[in-house]
């Protein structure tokens, strides 16, 4: 099994100034200065072009850092956070068909829109939506497939609006422009399943966007065959009374929203940093007294508290689909593996009740 600390085995050499071209829009300074400083180099800088022109490629020439290492700061960089994310799960049969030896290699061999299996490439915007790779990986000690997939999105360019007059009719204009979007799909050797698709720039649907992506791994997989994964049992445990104890340890909640069975809504909320509301007593009596009335939690803002696993607060949503959470930051592998544990963790702690 390939470390996921170590991607490397690319199908091609690899381009430089590609690399450098996307890497602004997929990692963060703040990762470029963790990786360089773990690597006792200097990495201090206050803007991309510092830390490219500066940093990476006067060390790459002195032999301290290679091109490789690069592309596996992009690779992760751009695999992780700012996602929204679904979770699904397959049944036994499908999922020991996909890991039984030879069983993925053998479609990547037969099938032309998948790659060769355990070789990775970087690309740039593609003009249509490209699976770049298929990879053995892992998820904490735990066996993993996983398949990346790049496309081409667009934003509007508000610097660009224009608004004319002609002929007694008003006119506007606005131009777009493409960016880069990376979206993947990991199963577990237990058949969960997560989606990542990189968040758009306005309100979307994304499970739709989730299930067009599974659409797209037939023959690997099929869609059909991946039901989500509710998580209802997370979105009640923060306020569960039960569970708020240890759900104070790990979470700030900053708002929720809860629907009774007479469509009544409670929209609790709280502001600032370092402020929950679990330690509102006023708020935690209405909630419970809602939920007493069998309301279910909808949707719940929290904030993940820095602590032994992080060092600092990361943003979690639960809303959406049924089987979605979503991240607004760009973290690292380890961040995004310790959100997502703490979200089943959830999950089996009121299935247990």
């Amino acid at each position: 099994m390939n470390s996921p600390e170590n991607f490397q085995n690319y199908s091609s050499e690899l381009n430089a100034d590609e690399i450098f071209s996307i890497l602004p829009s997929q990692a963060t300074l703040e990762q470029a200065k963790t990786f360089l400083a773990a690597r006792n180099l200097s990495y201090s800088a206050g803007s991309w072009s510092f830390m490219i022109e500066q940093r990476i490629k006067p060390a790459i020439v002195e032999g301290k850092l290679s091109l490789v290492e690069i592309a596996d700061l992009l690779a992760q960089a751009e695999e992780h956070g700012k996602q929204h994310v679904l979770l699904y799960k397959l049944n036994p049969k499908n999922t020991a068909s996909i890991f039984s030896p030879g069983h993925v290699a053998a479609i990547c061999a037969s099938e032309p829109k998948f790659p060769p299996f355990n070789q990775r490439r970087i690309i740039d915007i593609p003009e249509k939506p490209t699976i770049v790779e298929i990879r053995e990986d892992s998820a904490g000690d735990e066996a993993a497939i996983v398949v990346k997939s790049i496309e081409k999105r667009y934003v509007r360019d508000e610097n660009s609006f224009k608004q004319w007059e002609d002929g007694g009719k008003l006119y506007t204009s606005v131009d777009t422009r493409p960016y880069r979007a990376a979206n993947v799909v990991r199963i577990r050797k237990s058949g969960l399943c997560e989606v990542r698709i990189h968040s758009h720039m306005d309100a979307y649907e994304y499970e739709i966007e989730a299930r067009g992506l599974l659409n797209s791994l037939d023959p690997l997989i099929a869609a059909s065959v991946c039901n989500p994964y509710s998580l209802r049992g997370a979105r009640h445990y923060v306020c569960d009374p039960k569970h708020r104890k240890s759900a104070m340890e790990v979470f700030d909640l900053k708002h929720t929203e809860h629907l009774d069975l007479t469509d009544g809504r409670l929209r609790p909320s709280v502001s600032g940093p370092g402020f929950s509301m679990l330690t509102n007593t006023a708020i935690t009596e209405a909630m419970d007294a809602f939920q007493r009335s069998e309301g279910t939690v909808q949707r719940a803002g929290l904030n993940v508290r820095p602590g032994k696993f992080l060092r600092r607060g990361l943003n979690l949503g639960l809303s959406g689909a049924d089987n979605e959470f979503f991240l607004t930051a760009k973290i690292t592998r380890a961040e995004y593996e310790y959100v997502l544990e703490t979200v089943l963790e959830a999950i089996d702690a009121m299935a247990s009740k």
